[in-house]
């Protein structure tokens, strides 16, 4: 990237568009520190960045944040945050807490209007929930 002439070597620096602020704070404190304790909130948007540097423990960090504030309301935001980041673990863990709650999770408004438009997805879940 500054081995090139290109505007990233003429500034003789990178602008990421893509990650708001914190998120980039919170990412540079795992790089550098190998924690991520205030991500809470950003879990999400971390869970994202990480995927995109291929950092894998801030994944694994955020996937964990994200499986102790699972709930009915968010687990379809949170399944589809996992297949969409291909963490297959996250994945497979809000399945299973949804087909302990299908019933409360599928008559959720997230449900109803998120995974219409990702049938695969649906899919994977009422094959498990018919394992069950």
């Amino acid at each position: 990237m500054f081995t090139h002439t290109t505007k990233v070597n003429e500034l003789n620096r990178v602008d990421i568009e893509d990650i708001n602020e914190a998120v980039m704070d919170g990412m540079l404190k795992y790089i550098y520190t190998g924690k991520c304790d205030d991500s809470d909130e950003l879990a999400e948007e971390l869970l994202a960045a990480a995927d995109k540097y291929d950092l894998c423990g801030l994944k694994i960090i955020c996937a964990k944040k994200l499986i102790r504030r699972l709930s009915i309301e968010n687990a379809t935001n949170v399944l589809i945050l996992a297949d969409m980041h291909h963490f297959e673990d996250l994945k497979h863990q809000v399945i299973k807490f949804i087909v302990t709650n299908c019933t409360e999770v599928l008559n959720t408004e997230a449900w109803l209007e998120n995974l219409s438009s990702n049938l695969k997805l649906a899919n994977e879940v009422c094959q498990a929930i018919a394992r069950k």
